[in-house]
């Protein structure tokens, strides 16, 4: 896992805009610890997937104000929105066995494709994005909420994409389904819904 990113440091009475950037790809010493298998950046965050039969596979670092990179709370009522170091995302996964076949990330949601247990969404959904109703009171700073797509039709989905605020599924035989923003066209559904 390569970073590139802007180091600050922090000074004793308030924050300063004193960033020395990485202009070179930095090795990531998570990536030394964990046999990591795949990466997607969203918007100003990062996830990643490792090899392993443990209940956490995807872990997440950065801007987490929409739960994108799931819920994180030191303090009961108090979710962390900024994540400095990778962060075990919590998915229920059906079976440990399960593993993390790709991994997608939009500018507030992320998608999780397993070998077994079809897709997980977890973040903003405000445009459908995570594939599931729109619900226009949902709060999303917080959120526990990972929706599960098992199958798209009857058939399984192999691979996963994402937009700023849509997603892209394929199936097993070369089905294309969308989801989220629709507003530039950017779905291929023919509108411009959000669906």
């Amino acid at each position: 896992l390569g970073i590139h990113l802007p180091r600050g440091k922090r000074g004793r009475k308030a924050y300063k805009n004193n960033f020395t950037l990485a202009w070179h790809p930095m090795r990531s010493s998570f990536a030394e610890r964990f046999d990591v298998t795949h990466v997607a950046c969203g918007y100003g965050f990062t996830v990643a997937s490792i090899k392993t039969n443990e209940q956490h596979k995807v872990f997440g670092t950065g801007i987490n104000t929409d739960s994108q990179i799931g819920y994180h709370a030191p303090r009961v009522g108090h979710p962390l929105e900024l994540l400095l170091s990778p962060a075990p995302i919590y998915i229920p996964y059906k079976s440990l066995e399960t593993q993390i076949r790709a991994l997608a990330a939009g500018r507030a949601h992320t998608v999780i494709l397993t070998d077994t247990e079809g897709v997980y969404t977890l973040g903003n959904n405000a445009y459908g994005q995570c594939g599931r109703k729109i619900n226009p009171r949902e709060e999303y700073k917080g959120s526990m909420v990972s929706h599960h797509i098992r199958r798209l039709g009857k058939e399984e989905i192999i691979d996963v994409c994402c937009g700023q605020d849509h997603t892209l599924f394929i199936t097993e035989s070369g089905h294309v389904y969308a989801c989220g923003w629709g507003a530039d066209g950017q779905t291929g559904l023919g509108s411009y819904d959000c669906q």
